[in-house]
């Protein structure tokens, strides 16, 4: 027991130890936090260390009170509190200044009409007003008796000849186109031999000459025309052409896929006018240019017209 309390004697009067208190704080909200080494600070805070005296010590005693430290940061805004009760209606003030008159309103309706006033005065006459539209056209009149015949007219000079072959003339090689007919409505007087073709002319002067033929292939055409190839239709004066019209000739090109000249089937015409001199031979020949495939000419036409007489 006297041990014990011995102890417990030299205990109570030992003074306790000294105790440092570390903390860190953020410097933009203010706010603290107890750790046990300043090593605990986070990169954003700075630390704050002090000393707690110890029981029974000397340093237990409170010194002077310190001067008033710097105002920190303001702290965060706080959360906006709930809305308060409505406060009771005050008291009507006295009447405003009278306001800006307001728009104009829109018209309001007519009103019934008033009584007609008594007829005044005949005024003077206006200026003539403008032409109205023309009226639609009346009913044709009766038929008016028939005028006097008048003087005949000056008759028009016929054809020499106008004669026609409709039956195909088939060949490969140049020739004149024979074999026509005189047929009616067709004729052909001395001048003009339907066998062989030829018009003599009978008379020197100016004369017109017209002449037609459908030409086409006999058979489907397997290569590609040359380009010198161009066989035509010639009216010929003594066996020297006056006047010529080529048969349709088809360009296709398509590169690398197909080059062709191909004979288009169809109507080739001549009408010229020229001087003739009596005794001149005039025929229609088919001129093949190179062209070695066989042809046929039909439906053809060939006529001759005077323009002297």
């Amino acid at each position: 027991m006297a041990l014990t309390t011995v102890i417990g004697t030299a205990g109570a009067a030992e003074a306790a130890p000294r105790r440092v208190i570390s903390a860190c704080y953020s410097v933009e909200t203010g706010k603290i936090r107890i750790v046990e080494s300043i090593a605990d600070c986070r990169p954003a805070e700075s630390h704050i260390r002090w000393t707690r005296p110890g029981r029974g010590s000397n340093d237990d005693k409170r010194g002077p009170r310190g001067l008033t430290g710097a105002t920190g940061p303001a702290g965060a805004p706080g959360a906006q509190g709930a809305t308060g009760a409505t406060g009771a209606t005050g008291q009507i003030g006295p009447a405003g200044p009278v306001g800006p008159a307001g728009p104009t309103g829109a018209t309001g309706a007519s009103g019934a009409a008033g009584a007609a006033g008594p007829t005044g005065s005949t005024g003077t006459a206006g200026p003539t007003g403008a032409a109205g539209p023309t009226g639609a056209t009346g009913p044709t009149g009766a038929t008016g008796p028939t005028g006097a015949t008048g003087p005949a007219g000056t008759a028009g000079t016929p054809p020499v000849f106008s004669v026609s072959r409709s039956l195909g003339l088939l060949t490969a090689t140049g020739t004149d186109v024979t074999g026509w007919s005189s047929a009616a409505p067709y004729f052909a007087g001395p001048e003009f031999d339907v066998a062989s073709g030829a018009f003599t002319v009978p008379a020197t002067g100016t004369y017109r000459l017209a002449a037609s033929c459908n030409v086409g292939l006999t058979a489907a055409q397997s290569t590609s025309l040359g380009a010198g190839i161009d066989p035509s239709l010639d009216l010929q004066v003594n066996a020297t052409t006056v006047a010529t019209s080529r048969v349709g000739i088809m360009n296709v090109n398509i590169a690398l896929v197909l080059t062709l000249r191909s004979l288009v089937e169809g109507p080739v015409a001549l009408d010229t006018v020229v001087d003739l001199t009596a005794g001149d031979v005039v025929t229609l020949a088919y001129v093949p240019d190179g062209l070695t495939l066989n042809v046929a000419l039909r439906n053809c036409q060939f006529s001759a017209t005077p323009l002297d007489a």
